[in-house]
C-alpha cells in the first residue's frame, strides 16, 4: 500500500509540478524520496502495530486461559 500511495504522490506531483515552476525542484526532491520513504514507514507501522496487539492479546490470554476449542466427536 506504501509503494502504491507513493506512486499516487510522484504522479499528482509530477501534475503540479508543471503549474508551479519555482518549487518544481524542492517538490521533486520530496515526491521521489516517497516512493522509498512511504513503504519504509507502512512496513513500521505495521510491525508495532502486531507487536502491540501481540502483546494486548498474550496478557489477556494469560489471564483467561486462552481460547479453547473441543474438536471431538459430539455425544449423544
Amino acid at each position: 500500500m506504501g509503494f502504491v500511495a507513493g506512486i499516487l504522490i510522484v504522479v499528482l506531483g509530477a501534475g503540479s509540478m508543471s503549474t508551479m515552476p519555482v518549487l518544481a525542484e524542492v517538490f521533486s526532491q520530496i515526491v521521489m524520496s516517497a516512493i522509498v520513504v512511504l513503504p519504509i514507514i507502512g512496513f513500521l507501522e505495521g510491525f508495532v502495530g502486531g507487536a502491540v496487539f501481540a502483546l494486548i492479546y498474550n496478557f489477556v490470554a494469560s489471564h483467561y486461559k486462552g481460547i479453547r476449542i473441543d474438536l471431538g466427536t459430539p455425544k449423544d
